[in-house]
């Protein structure tokens, strides 16, 4: 990951029983934010769709680092305690009030579609996991 990052916000923790079904399905993590899964427990696979194609299984005490605009899917592979941590680039600006485009994704601006640094979401979308303000659900 580069240098320079703060982390914006943390999902709850959650297990093979919570997980958001969004997150089993083809996503990405918006441009100008870096995702990072924090395992507790157990084992999950990761698939990137990328060229090649990653795929791995990412144990207890795995942090594994998820880039902007990378589409990947998680799979259980039995019980699971995991988080996802957000992270951007520290440019000194709260890009909070940042235009948005119809489905509420940051547009590319010159803080480079970063969600605020300083808010934390008041909503989480039960689909993905992640901000309302940041859903394609929405």
């Amino acid at each position: 990951m580069p240098s320079g990052l703060r982390r914006l916000w943390s999902t709850p923790e959650w297990n093979e029983h919570s997980v958001p079904p969004g997150l089993l399905r083809a996503h990405f993590v918006l441009p100008g934010t870096w995702g990072q899964i924090v395992m507790h427990e157990g084992r999950l696979g990761l698939v990137t769709h990328t060229t090649p194609t990653i795929d791995v299984v990412l144990g207890a005490g795995a942090v594994q680092a998820l880039p902007p605009d990378v589409e990947h899917e998680f799979h259980l592979v039995g019980s699971v305690r995991f988080a996802l941590q957000f992270l951007a680039i520290d440019r000194g600006v709260d890009v909070f009030d940042a235009p948005t485009s119809q489905h509420g994704q940051h547009q590319s601006s010159e803080h480079g579609g970063e969600r605020s640094l300083s808010h934390p979401p008041d909503l989480v979308c039960t689909e993905c996991g992640i901000s309302l303000q940041d859903c394609w659900h929405a």
